[in-house]
């Protein structure tokens, strides 16, 4: 998550709300329940009201002038830019982790699909050997070697890899 922000970086946000807040001069806008923000020049007021219904200024920042830490954090938790901005950052603390999930997704599918593809290759491989076994058991079947001990050693070794095959290579 994202650090809390500087002094300077929370008096910006707040003169932008405030700013978006109070379209007009003089007229009060309300910001939360029993809070309103108005705008007078270079100046903005938070007041408060009372249980009776009487108004009290809260707090008044300026646009102009240096305003104290206090002041500034006042402003900006009242505003609820602290709630914004820790919104703001885990929503992209979550995009950033999903899109490192789909990332490592497409990582998993990459690696399957390379592994899909060497099984269809040995599978390819498998049954070319075995089309050449089985040739050559039907040749030393058939007599077609003239020497008999080869064609035995070949019957034999045939017949050896042929079944270590349909065993799944442990013969």
């Amino acid at each position: 998550m994202k650090a809390m922000k500087t002094v300077e970086e929370m008096r910006v946000s707040v003169l932008a709300e405030c700013e978006r807040v109070c379209k007009d001069r003089m007229q009060c806008y309300g910001i939360g329940d029993g809070l309103k923000i108005s705008k007078s020049s270079s100046q903005y007021t938070i007041e408060y009201q009372d249980n009776r219904g009487s108004w009290w200024i809260l707090a008044t920042i300026s646009k102009d002038t240096e305003s104290s830490e206090s002041l500034i954090l006042t402003f900006y938790l009242l505003l609820g830019l602290s709630e914004r901005d820790a919104i703001a950052d885990t929503k992209a603390f979550y995009e950033s982790l999903f899109a490192e999930l789909r990332q490592s997704d497409l990582q998993l599918v990459e690696i399957y699909a390379q592994a899909e593809v060497g099984r269809l290759q040995a599978e390819k491989r498998n049954a070319a050997l075995v089309a050449v076994l089985e040739y050559l058991l039907k040749s030393a079947r058939d007599a077609r070697i003239a020497d008999d001990t080869m064609r035995s050693v070949m019957w034999d070794v045939c017949e050896q890899a042929l079944a270590a095959n349909e065993k799944g290579g442990n013969g």
